[in-house]
């Protein structure tokens, strides 16, 4: 069962998900070359609930936020995600899909013509607009993270998993040390990361599911 991730930044929300879930993984990324293009293949126990959930998709899954949300639902005793059909479910819909948008879209543009692309392709005059255009909408990120800690239900779920991801994208390319919100909330983040990677408490059939990442 293969899940590809097509953004070759420095961490992975997919692994994040599978961290979240207290799923337990081994990430082989340092024994491969680097390339562009990430690919996850999970190897599932046969005797495992997630396997059986699993067991008739036949195409891949591709893009991180349906791998991370995917994960969360099958993990159903974590809770790391809002149910569906719930009000809680359509924020977690709306903030993942303005992150996308009005985010890392921009964050994206940045790097494509700043690396990605070979040098005769790039258009860097786009970054200064790309800037412009992510701070707008960190602005509202950073207005709803000064009355909440979390974006759904005030509580640490998969939504927090993906736009954490490309808040501190962001924060790499310092462009949220203006946003008190903002560098609180990943303060959080980065805490809990600490508290999890402490946490062996993985047993049973979560212990059983191994993710291995393949750089190409």
């Amino acid at each position: 069962y293969w899940l590809q991730h097509r953004h070759c930044h420095p961490d992975n929300p997919g692994a994040l998900s599978l961290d979240g879930n207290r799923l337990a993984y081994s990430d082989v990324r340092d024994k491969l070359s680097h390339s562009c293009s990430l690919i996850a293949a999970i190897f599932f126990n046969p005797t495992t609930q997630l396997s059986k959930a699993s067991s008739s998709v036949i195409a891949p899954l591709f893009e991180s936020s349906a791998i991370c949300d995917y994960i969360a639902d099958q993990a159903k005793e974590v809770n790391l995600i809002a149910k569906t059909g719930t009000w809680s479910r359509a924020l977690h819909n709306q903030w993942v899909l303005f992150n996308f948008t009005e985010l890392e879209a921009w964050l994206w543009s940045t790097a494509v013509n700043s690396f990605v692309l070979p040098e005769d392709e790039r258009i860097p005059d786009c970054i200064p607009q790309n800037e412009k255009m992510f701070k707008k909408g960190a602005s509202s990120i950073d207005q709803y993270l000064a009355n909440n800690d979390y974006f759904v239900e005030n509580r640490f779920t998969v939504t927090d998993i993906i736009i954490g991801y490309t808040l501190n994208w962001a924060r790499r390319m310092e462009l949220v040390k203006d946003y008190k919100s903002i560098n609180l909330y990943l303060e959080r983040l980065f805490l809990r990361n600490t508290v999890s990677y402490q946490d062996n408490s993985c047993q049973g059939d979560k212990a059983k599911v191994k993710i291995i990442f393949l750089l190409l």
